[in-house]
Formats: C-alpha cells, structure tokens, sequence
C-alpha cells in the first residue's frame, strides 16, 4: 500500500487507459481505488464471449441480446448476465443492484449498477450505461 496525495491509502490501482501523462512529471496518471474499480467494471461489460483469446468465457455477451425485440424478457436476461459476470469476475465488489430497464423509444436499454467497494468502505458506487442495437 502506498499513500496518495490527498493521504487516501491506496488499495487498488490501474492504468488509466487515456493514456493522459501527469502535467508536471509527465508520468501516466493512474486510477485508484473506487476510480480503478468502475474503469474494471466498465471493461468487463465492453466485452464479448472470445474476446480474450483462451478464455472464451469473460464478458456478458450483452451485445448479442439486442439483436431481440426489446421487451422485459430480455432486461431481465441482461440483468442475469450482469449479475453472473460481476460475481464472478470482480471479486473487488459486491453488487448490490442491477436494473435494467428498456428505453420509452424502444431502441435500447438504460442500465445501472450500484455495488460497493470491499476493501476501501466504498458503498453505493454507480455505473450507469446505455446499451442498443446500431441500425
């Protein structure tokens, strides 16, 4: 562990992947902790099946669900495969809630995330996204 600048004890950390340099010693700019934790969740729900060569399985596969009808059934499926993903490729985090809820114009779905942070004491964190079918 090591202290950060405004002396939060730094539990977890990543690349932050703008690549942005640092203004007065031009090194990369990492995200830690709760910022390091949401840019993994955000990877994660980016990712299809075979993504990542050899292990086939990584990623919730959201993006072949839109290719449906949108409808509640298929909300409910989208918030299942959050669920099983987040479970088992964050153990960082616990979630606390899925919703996912089709839009009013029918052409996709708003999704919100709420989960907290183990080691750090960060409850109530949010990821919200808006997934749809391109035309």
């Amino acid at each position: 562990m090591t202290i950060g600048s405004s002396t939060e004890i730094t539990v977890y950390s990543d690349l932050d992947l703008s690549f942005r340099a640092h203004p007065l010693t031009g090194d990369l700019v990492p995200k830690i902790n709760a910022e390091a934790v949401r840019r993994a969740i955000r990877s994660i729900f980016d990712m299809n099946n075979y993504d990542i060569p050899f292990n086939p399985s990584v990623g919730p596969s959201i993006k072949d669900l839109l290719f449906e009808p949108v409808s509640p059934l298929v909300a409910a499926a989208i918030s299942t495969r959050i669920s099983f993903v987040f479970k088992k490729y964050e153990p960082r985090a616990n979630l606390l809630s899925s919703s996912v809820l089709p839009t009013s114009d029918g052409e996709g779905y708003n999704v919100t995330i709420v989960f907290d942070i183990v080691a750090i004491g960060a409850v109530n964190n949010q990821y919200t996204f808006y997934v749809a079918r391109v035309h």
